[in-house]
C-alpha cells in the first residue's frame, strides 16, 4: 500500500501555468515543514494502521518541493506528503485536473476545488486551496485497499494546518551543502548551465533527518542527500546488490552507481552516505556509458566538503 501526497506549483508540477495570474498573498510568511503539516495520529487514523516518518526528499523545480515519507519501516513509504508552497491560479488547477483533463473526474467537497479519479488499482484526489495544489494517490490493489474516505481525511487534515502564506522551513544554506562549489554542481548538469536557485533543508538537531540540497538550473537539476544516521547508512550498504550497482573509480571515496539508471551516485564518505541525483546526466559506469566528467567533479567536491 502506498500513497503520494503532493502540494505542487510552477515548474515541476503537472499543471501548466495559465495566463491568469495566481492569487496575490499578503501578510507574514509562515515556515512549514512537510513532515509537520499532517501528523502521525491523523495519518494513522486515516490509514487504519500506525505509521511514522521513514524518509525525506527534496525536489528542485523553480519553486522548492519537499517530500515527507510515512510508513512502518525504513525507506518503505506508505504515504508521501509533498509540499511546494505556491501560488497557482485556480484556472491552472482546473485545466490540469478538472473535467477538461479527462478520465472522468468526480468533484469532491474539499478545499476550494477538488477532483477524484478511480482506476483499476489506483485512486487519486487533487485539491486546490490557498494557491496550493495537494495531490493524493493511493495504490488500491485488491486485498490492500485503503479505508473508505482515507484520501479525503488526509486532505482535510493537511489543509487544516496549511497557513495563509507558507514557505518551506529550514531553507537557509548550511553545512555541508553551503560549502559546495556551485561550479561543480553546474558541471554535473550541463556544461555552462546557469543556476537559477538553490535550496537546503533538514533538521540539524535530528540525526535521522538528512541534510538535503537541491539546485535548479536551465536545464537540469541536482539533488544531494547527506545521511549520517548509522542505521540508515548500514541499510543502504546492505542493499548494494552487485547485480544492480557498480563501483565508480576516480573519486576519493567509495562510490557506487546503478548500471540501469542514469544520473545517480552513492558515496560513502567517512561515516556518512551521500546520495546524488542529477538530471540530465548519464550517471553510471558500464562498458558502454561512463559517469560524466561533470558528475565526477561534483562527486570529488562532495567528498571534500562532507569529509
Amino acid at each position: 500500500m502506498w500513497i503520494t501526497l503532493t502540494a505542487c506549483t510552477g515548474a515541476g508540477s503537472g499543471a501548466e501555468q495559465s495566463a491568469v495570474a495566481p492569487p496575490q498573498r499578503t501578510g507574514k510568511v509562515v515556515h512549514v515543514d512537510a513532515c509537520d503539516l499532517v501528523g502521525p495520529r491523523q495519518l494513522s487514523r486515516a490509514l487504519g494502521e500506525p505509521v511514522r516518518v521513514v524518509g525525506r526528499e527534496l525536489d528542485p523545480p523553480t519553486l522548492p518541493t519537499e517530500t515527507c515519507q510515512w510508513g512502518r519501516e525504513f525507506a518503505v513509504a506508505l504515504v508521501e506528503v509533498q509540499l511546494t508552497p505556491g501560488p497557482v491560479a485556480l484556472e491552472t488547477f482546473e485545466a490540469a485536473f478538472g473535467a477538461a483533463a479527462g478520465d472522468d473526474p468526480r468533484a469532491v467537497d474539499v478545499g476550494e476545488a477538488a477532483y477524484a479519479r478511480e482506476g483499476l488499482t489506483t485512486r487519486t484526489l487533487q485539491v486546490f486551496a490557498n494557491g496550493v495544489v495537494l495531490s493524493l494517490e493511493a495504490d488500491d490493489a485488491p486485498g490492500n485497499r485503503l479505508p473508505r474516505g482515507a484520501l479525503t481525511d488526509i486532505a482535510e487534515a493537511t489543509l487544516a494546518d496549511l497557513p495563509v502564506n507558507p514557505e518551506l522551513a529550514d531553507s537557509r544554506p548550511r553545512r555541508p551543502c553551503a560549502d559546495v562549489d556551485e561550479r561543480a554542481v553546474a558541471a554535473a548538469m550541463v556544461s555552462g548551465v546557469r543556476l537559477r536557485s538553490a535550496h537546503v533543508t533538514g533538521r540539524p538537531a535530528d540525526p535521522e533527518s538528512p541534510a538535503m540540497c537541491s539546485w535548479a538550473g536551465l536545464p537540469g537539476n541536482v539533488v544531494v542527500t547527506v545521511r549520517t544516521d548509522p542505521v540508515q547508512v548500514t541499510n543502504f550498504r546492505a542493499n548494494l546488490s552487485p547485480r544492480v550497482y557498480q563501483r565508480v573509480p576516480g573519486i576519493p571515496a567509495e562510490a557506487w552507481s546503478q548500471d540501469n539508471h542514469a544520473g545517480d551516485l552513492l558515496l560513502f564518505v567517512g561515516d556518512a552516505l551521500v546520495e546524488v541525483t542529477t538530471l540530465p546526466g548519464e550517471g553510471f559506469a558500464s562498458p558502454d556509458v561512463t559517469t560524466t566528467r561533470g558528475e565526477l567533479r561534483l562527486a570529488r567536491e562532495l567528498a571534500r566538503t562532507v569529509g
